[in-house]
């Protein structure tokens, strides 16, 4: 519902839950010619079907292969979320 209301030129990045994003309504925005890009990390099905109806639309869209949250930043916030879980239980 959401995806019709964004300017034709916008941007989209999804690094978080594929289920943010209805790929079907997605594919028709793209049809559309709406978004100068899209970037995608999760999928709303994965492994994406086939043949993916994303794939038509490679000029303006990237698929990466759910990879967002493997920075050295985002391997250290998970590694102190952990040990702060823990900690009750090492005690």
């Amino acid at each position: 519902q959401t995806l019709p209301l964004m300017p034709d030129h916008a941007m989209l990045v999804n690094t978080a839950r594929g289920q943010l994003i209805d790929e079907n309504a997605l594919v028709e925005q793209l049809q559309h010619g709406r978004f100068s890009r899209v970037v995608l990390d999760v999928r709303e099905i994965e492994p994406p079907r086939q043949p993916d109806p994303l794939s038509e639309f490679s000029d303006r869209v990237w698929l990466t292969p759910h990879v967002a949250g493997l920075t050295d930043a985002a391997q250290e916030r998970t590694c102190s979320m952990i040990m702060e879980s823990l900690a009750p239980y090492l005690l």
